[in-house]
């Protein structure tokens, strides 16, 4: 126990970077993230007596809390049939429960520590993002075409376009953090550096015109405007004119980007497709509407506790089989709607503690001012509206790490005359 304590915060940095790292690699090596996750709860678990690790975890209220959105799920054992997809739900949730445990009894990393996890996330964002666009400029025609059918440009670690999207608007505001802050690690011109990211990651999310990514960015940018002209500096006319000004980019974005006005024109012809009832079949935004339907349909039975966990996906498989046949079995999608989901697997009741218990931090955050944090949990709360974001490793992994990890290191102020 010693030793751990002696090379704790070396240790928690290493796997701290395996988490972040492992995110954009997990096609390759699945195992890279998970390694990092039982890192640093091993780490924790090491450094402390069993009573001491328990009373840190339990007073640590944000930490503690947050992990009741992956607790609460436990209940539905008792009346799941189905306990093989249950643990299987299980397994995907538990970094939620494993981080907020390990940070809670682990130091801070350094500052230094800290910022520069975030510089490699951003600096590995932007090789994918270049990867990409040259893919993209090597099958220019066929991949714009493509977007009319509901495809977007492959990138070079096969992340899911999604999952991606959404890492991407987290980096633009984590460069703009890092160059409002003036952050040099290594040399003076970092800070423009991180700016020229940010500008680069906001034209690639433009052409990559996946719509999680775009709503992120573009409500992200109108609460940023709002809180730092409006509500900070109360430059009501300035604030005001920049919104109106940000409100017309998407038109122009539209305009010139030819991958997002083939998605534009995709998404209203799919929206159309499902307004006039006819099948759903092939048709992303329209079967997102259907697995919606059959979700407060389920829902509707036992509106209190849900049908179960375990039990939704065989739920889900009986009522397209009766309801909805003409949709092929490839295209019956879960719902793509983080609460609409647990509310059909957990009611009412499993919801609103999913709701108070993941964003519990979000007081921390605000009363510490964690930019970084925020603007993550506002990215992610968005993808929850149109996607089942924590129903997958990778998922679960970019939705969560960024609001606990900068929560972990920003617990309090900190000040090294190693960042300049």
């Amino acid at each position: 126990m010693t030793i751990i304590n002696q090379y704790q915060q070396k240790l928690s940095y290493l796997f701290t970077l395996m988490l972040v790292i492992g995110m954009l690699v997990l096609e390759y090596a699945r195992v890279v993230p998970s390694i990092g996750i039982i890192g640093l709860f091993a780490t924790a678990l090491l450094s402390h007596r069993p009573g001491k690790f328990i009373r840190n975890f339990y007073s640590n209220k944000p930490f503690f809390i947050f992990s009741f959105s992956c607790l609460f799920l436990l209940a539905g054992y008792f009346y799941s049939s189905n306990t093989h997809y249950f643990w299987e739900r299980m397994q995907i949730q538990a970094p939620a429960l494993l981080l907020p445990m390990a940070f809670a009894n682990l130091r801070p990393l350094s500052r230094r520590q800290y910022l520069s996890v975030i510089s490699i996330f951003i600096l590995l964002i932007c090789v994918t993002a270049a990867g990409s666009l040259y893919i993209y400029l090597t099958n220019y025609k066929a991949i714009t075409e493509s977007y009319l059918y509901s495809k977007v440009i492959p990138n070079p670690l096969k992340i899911n376009h999604v999952r991606l999207s959404l890492m991407t608007a987290s980096a633009i505001f984590m460069g703009w953090y890092l160059f409002r802050n003036k952050v040099s690690l290594r040399f003076s011109a970092e800070p423009k550096i991180y700016l020229a990211c940010s500008l680069f990651l906001i034209l690639f999310l433009h052409i990559y015109s996946v719509r999680s990514g775009m709503l992120g960015l573009y409500c992200g940018c109108f609460v940023l405007i709002i809180y730092q002209f409006i509500i900070k500096q109360k430059a009501y006319r300035k604030g005001i004119i920049i919104l109106l000004a940000a409100l017309f980019l998407p038109i122009g974005a539209v305009m010139v980007s030819p991958t997002l006005k083939n998605k534009t024109l995709n998404t209203i012809g799919d929206l159309k497709r499902y307004q006039t009832g006819a099948s759903a079949n092939n048709y992303p935004m329209a079967t997102r509407f259907v697995s919606y339907s059959i979700a407060f349909q389920i829902a509707s039975y036992n509106p209190v506790f849900g049908c179960g966990l375990g039990d939704l996906e065989d739920e889900l498989k009986l009522h397209y089989t009766l309801y909805h046949p003409t949709i092929s079995p490839v295209n019956r999608i879960i719902p793509h709607n983080q609460f609409i989901y647990y509310y059909a697997a957990t009611g009412i009741a499993g919801l609103l503690i999913f709701i108070l218990a993941f964003y519990y931090p979000a007081l921390a955050i605000w009363r510490r001012k964690i930019f970084i944090a925020a603007m993550h949990l506002l990215i992610v709360s968005l993808s929850f509206l149109v996607e089942p974001t924590l129903e997958t490793q990778l998922g679960v992994a970019v939705a969560i790490s960024f609001i606990l990890i900068p929560l972990w290191c920003e617990s309090k102020p900190q000040k090294e005359t190693d960042v300049r």
